[in-house]
């Protein structure tokens, strides 16, 4: 984060989904695209989901009460559990699981079939004494400033590959509808003037007038 710079915890009167979406949409500007407030076709959220040359990631954001902490049992200590103070949080990550299985179910279709990295990402919690990056599961458990740091989007995967997978991505899980009916956008995300496909061609029209 450069200086100057508000980190998700420094601004609490913006919605953090609202607010992470933002700057996630500032930091894989150049090399893909994030989309929000999507959902499958069982009603599940998918807060965000970020193609990029790296992959797709997946990232969910629980608002979430107590101090994290990971319980060991079993021989070795090689049960780990999280939790929030006292609560197994083990749902959270079911449901983090569910939300990376939809959207490799929807990626297998695919020549490239990306990566898929999922982030459960604890706002408002409280991390002191724990790790800041908790892997459990096979998936990565930060706070809204460590996703930041840690989400990396560099790879191997080619700008008409981000392109295809953005699309595909795009007309598999639509905007959230909101209680109103209305579609559900972040609300302090900036309007773009092309749309997320619009903008992913623009992207690979860079890409091949870089070669």
């Amino acid at each position: 984060m450069t200086q100057g710079t508000a980190t998700p915890e420094s601004s609490p009167q913006i919605d953090i989904r609202d607010h992470l979406g933002v700057l996630l949409d500032q930091a894989v500007f150049d090399v893909g695209i994030a989309l929000h407030g999507r959902t499958t076709n069982e009603g599940m959220a998918l807060d965000h989901l970020v193609s990029s040359p790296a992959g797709v990631d997946v990232v969910q954001i629980v608002s979430a009460a107590g101090r994290v902490r990971v319980l060991t049992a079993g021989l070795r200590h090689l049960e780990r559990t999280l939790c929030l103070d006292e609560r197994d949080a083990t749902r959270l990550l079911l449901q983090l699981d569910a939300a990376c299985a939809d959207v490799e179910i929807a990626l297998s279709t695919t020549a490239a079939c990306p990566p898929v990295r999922g982030w459960l990402c604890l706002a408002g919690a409280d991390w002191h004494g724990a790790p800041e990056h908790i892997r459990l599961a096979g998936f990565e458990v930060v706070s809204p400033t460590t996703l930041l740091r840690e989400l990396c989007f560099e790879g191997r995967i080619r700008i008409s590959q981000v392109v295809a997978t953005v699309e595909l991505l795009e007309s598999t899980f639509p905007r959230h509808l909101s209680p109103d009916g209305g579609v559900g956008v972040p609300r302090a995300l900036p309007r773009p003037d092309l749309p997320p496909a619009g903008r992913a061609r623009v992207l690979a029209g860079a890409a091949l007038s870089r070669r």
